[in-house]
């Protein structure tokens, strides 16, 4: 009897279904893909937070995938050039000295081409890894002031990549006045020349794009802005300030650290400098970045002074090695006078840039400093509690 029991109990178990059972979780890949993309919370979506890294990610990859090409193609080509050169001056040497002084020339030139080539590439590589990266950023942390920001930093990466088209031009143009007549200057075409062209009309055609997913961001966000500032317009202006100053800092990081490189490999720089400076550079950057961001986190009044300080000597050492650039160019040597103006328009532009920047940042500082204790840190504290812990807003009833 007892066992019979037991047989109409096993018979009557429900079969377990192969379809039913839970998927295999991995916890370490989890918690890498709420750091990594943005998660959805109670009160917050994140659709089109999702969709815009999407698009940022393969828009990104594609043109950083054209840079590369670009780099790839150019150093090649030069590297060639200047084999086929070093080969003209060995079979002239010893009996046409006037065609081997060209020829040297020409090597010279070459050389000093790829070099400035090869550093206008690598800026240009490295911008769009920032693009890439300060978007990302901008996704998780729900900061629409820096997603605002990086539509006119789309436009300027549409006039580098289209400068960029005639300063190659240029480059090329520039050795043929002294290559032997054997061999052709005309290197800028087939797919290095598409590869080119190719790179402005995937950011143009972004630019429209990422314009309307700024729009519906600015939707996805709002809440969280509403939720912070409680509708309290004193509050909202402190949030602002707050917003403004994380992508000031952010922005002025690059456009500084982009000058230095132009710097370092394109003016004249001592021995001396070119160890001490990069080595003091990232110090400074550390220091200044990590100051900025936890005074104005945690509202430490020593830390945001350090910040402040450490901007306006970064932009005395701006103007001074701009000066410097110039005051060298104009009592060096022709082929170093033609190196700078290569490079002029770029060099200027990330020192202004830079400064501008971080003028703003001294501005926003002093003004973020000035809202220390007024209720921001408690807020965003909370913020980071609840989202650690999990927490789950009470659902209200609009319509009871």
């Amino acid at each position: 009897m007892e066992m019979e029991r037991d047989q109409k109990t096993l018979n009557n178990k429900t079969p377990i279904r192969m379809d039913e059972t839970e998927p295999v979780k991995f916890p370490v890949l989890t918690a890498l893909q709420k750091q990594l993309i943005p998660q959805q919370t109670a009160d917050i979506t994140v659709r089109w937070a999702r969709r815009t890294l999407l698009a940022i990610a393969i828009v990104s990859f594609l043109s950083a995938g054209c840079e590369i090409w670009i780099m790839i193609n150019e150093h090649t080509t030069q590297k060639e050039l200047v084999a086929a050169l070093a080969a003209t001056m060995d079979s002239l040497s010893g009996w046409n000295e006037t065609l081997s002084s060209n020829t040297t020339d020409a090597i010279n030139n070459a050389d000093s081409n790829l070099r400035v080539g090869l550093t206008y590439h690598s800026v240009f590589l490295a911008s769009i890894v920032f693009w890439l990266g300060v978007t990302w950023d901008a996704l998780l942390n729900q900061n629409i002031m820096q997603v605002i920001s990086i539509n006119a930093y789309n436009v300027g990466l549409l006039v580098y990549s289209a400068t960029q088209i005639v300063q190659t031009r240029k480059d090329t143009a520039l050795l043929g006045p002294v290559l032997p007549k054997n061999i052709t200057d005309d290197t800028n075409t087939g797919g290095f020349l598409a590869a080119q062209i190719i790179l402005p009309v995937i950011i143009g055609i972004f630019i429209p794009i990422f314009a309307y997913l700024t729009y519906r961001l600015r939707l996805e966000f709002g809440w969280r802005q509403y939720r912070i500032s409680g509708g309290d317009i004193k509050m909202r202006s402190i949030f602002f300030a707050y917003d403004v100053l994380l992508l000031l800092l952010k922005f002025s990081l690059f456009f500084v650290a982009g000058f230095t490189v132009l710097d370092l490999v394109l003016t004249s720089v001592s021995l001396n400098g070119t160890i001490l400076i990069p080595i003091f550079g990232v110090l400074v950057a550390l220091i200044l970045t990590g100051a900025g961001y936890y005074g104005l986190r945690r509202e430490i009044s020593l830390y945001m002074t350090v910040y402040i300080i450490g901007c306006l000597l970064v932009i005395v050492y701006l103007i001074q090695r701009v000066d410097k650039a110039f005051n060298d160019s104009a009592s060096d040597t022709a082929t170093s006078v033609s190196d700078f103006s290569r490079v002029q328009i770029p060099f200027v532009l990330y020192a202004v840039i830079g400064g501008c920047l971080l003028l703003g940042s001294i501005v926003y500082g002093t003004i973020c400093w000035r809202n220390f204790g007024k209720g921001l840190k408690n807020v965003l504290d909370q913020e980071l509690k609840n989202k650690l812990e999990g927490y789950v807003p009470e659902v209200i009833d609009l319509e009871n």
